[in-house]
């Protein structure tokens, strides 16, 4: 937009596009810079317009809306093409669900569709108002699927349960909030989203508070479908699982005929469009230690906020940020991270794991087959030193058994565990009560560790 100031946090690497030209003027360093001729993007804008077209189809003749999942190489922007087939249907009054499947958190252009690292989450934006973002969050506890494969199914399959019945139109506004879908919706975002958020995400009280406005928003979201960014380095396997679960009727594949080639024949029998991409100009593989970076800077986010005037963290100091803002701040308040002390014997520590339950296919037969089931451990009290500022999931749950299918409810940062005292010390990014006192440790604690998130 003319003359719009859009922030841009430290290590990211953004890229405009164009179709005509522009001028842009950009206020602090930039590493690198460089311009080029990106004749796929019109592919991208053809996919959107015909996406569109076939939403508007499955209206007429009474069909579901378009699933479209996104995958392809690593490195190859398929998380920017997510965004920009959901901003396009935003900008045709669509409401689509996103779907993030990649657990690592990837810096997201789009503040509505920002996650947390760990955890997989569903959006429905609104063409209205970018404030009414619902949010339904369900933690996984590392960083790469991979790393825990069973456990990963098991909660994408928590949240395809409540994105097929969204998305079924089975559920009506009131069903779906007490069911902590995705119409009251979560807010995980933490004190950045707003300047009246608050940590734990009450629902909102934008949904549901009329029948008839709460009716059109269902049948909105049913008419638009869903969008997935598919996880990092996918196995063919593991895009199949995705697919069944979600419904998927059409993959985007980019830059990756092998995969495409694979799936094509797992599901030859079956009803799937699968459509080879080129990748976009510019594109790249992120190294680790810059997906380290982006996920601390969440994380510090998260918890202290970012100001909106140039989306610096809270420890930029007043005098750096007026070297390079036009409007001279003369008072600049971050955002401030609550500390406070639970005794251990108050808390339940546990970790998520997969455990293997026999199901009769035919009783009379005798036929048995296993199927994996997501289960809740007690964390060992004796590694409770490894704790020292990891990330905690505190999940809105009112019993161990609610764990298995209750939504995140936020982060808190252990900073320090008295074991002799049997006291625990954690930093939050709002004022208690805790909305439960179940907390889930990850699994892959050293890469949920953070340990300048509070400084």
């Amino acid at each position: 937009m003319l003359e719009q100031e859009y922030p841009i946090l430290p290590g990211c690497r953004a890229g405009f596009f164009t179709w005509k030209g522009c001028k842009l003027q950009i206020t602090g360093p930039v590493v690198q810079e460089f311009c080029a001729a990106n004749n796929v993007m019109r592919d991208y804008a053809n996919c959107g317009a015909i996406i569109e077209r076939r939403r508007q189809r499955a209206v007429e003749i009474k069909a579901p809306a378009p699933r479209i999942m996104i995958t392809g190489a690593d490195g190859s922007g398929k998380s920017v093409v997510g965004e920009i087939l959901w901003h396009y249907a935003i900008r045709k009054e669509r409401t689509p669900i996103f779907v993030e499947a990649d657990p690592r958190y990837t810096a997201s252009v789009s503040e509505e569709l920002k996650g947390l690292p760990g955890c997989i989450h569903a959006s429905i934006g609104d063409f209205l108002e970018d404030e009414k973002t619902k949010k339904l969050t369900f933690f996984f506890g590392s960083i790469n699927w991979q790393d825990e494969p069973k456990v990963y199914e098991q909660v994408m399959k928590k949240l395809a349960r409540v994105v097929n019945k969204k998305l079924s139109g089975a559920l009506d506004a009131a069903a779906a909030e007490s069911a902590g879908g995705l119409a009251g919706g979560l807010d995980a975002a933490g004190p950045s989203s707003g300047p009246t958020s608050k940590y734990f995400g009450n629902t909102s009280s934008t949904s549901g508070s009329n029948s008839k406005e709460g009716a059109n928003a269902f049948k909105r979201v049913t008419q638009s479908g869903l969008i997935m960014n598919a996880p990092p380095a996918p196995t063919p396997e593991i895009l199949a699982f995705l697919i069944r679960e979600y419904q998927i009727d059409t993959v985007l594949c980019i830059n990756n005929m092998d995969l495409s080639f694979k799936l094509q024949n797992l599901f030859e029998a079956e009803n799937l469009d699968i459509v080879n991409l080129d990748s976009s100009d510019g594109t790249f593989l992120e190294d680790s230690q810059t997906l380290r970076m982006q996920r601390h800077q969440r994380i510090r986010e998260y918890f202290q906020g970012v100001t909106p005037v140039t989306g610096s963290s809270s420890s930029t100091t007043l005098q750096q940020m007026n070297s390079y803002v036009p409007n001279q701040l003369f008072h600049f308040q971050p955002f401030a991270v609550y500390h406070g002390s639970f005794q251990l014997s108050q808390i339940n520590l546990l970790q998520y794991t997969t455990a293997a339950v026999a199901v009769f296919e035919d009783a009379v037969k005798g036929i048995v087959r296993h199927e994996d089931t997501l289960k809740t451990i007690q964390f060992d009290r004796s590694q409770y030193s490894q704790l020292i500022h990891t990330a905690l999931a505190v999940i809105r749950a009112a019993s161990e058994e609610d764990l298995l299918h209750a939504q995140l409810a936020g982060y808190i940062i252990v900073t320090n565990i008295d074991p002799d005292n049997g006291v625990i010390h954690v930093a939050m990014p709002d004022v208690p009560p805790l909305p439960s006192n179940y907390f889930l440790v990850p699994n892959d604690v050293r890469n949920m560790t953070y340990i300048d998130a509070l400084t």
